[in-house]
C-alpha cells in the first residue's frame, strides 16, 4: 500500500509542482503590482 501512496506522489509531483510556483508567481505579481486597491 505504501509503495502504490509512493507511486502515485511520484507520478503528481511535478504537477503539484508547477501549481506551487504558479501561485507564487501570481501572488508576488499581485502584492509587487499593487494590483489590489489600497
Amino acid at each position: 500500500m505504501l509503495r502504490r501512496i509512493a507511486n502515485e506522489l511520484g507520478k503528481h509531483a511535478p504537477f503539484t509542482t508547477f501549481g506551487a510556483v504558479t501561485g507564487v508567481i501570481i501572488m508576488a505579481i499581485i502584492v509587487f503590482g499593487n494590483v489590489l486597491p489600497q
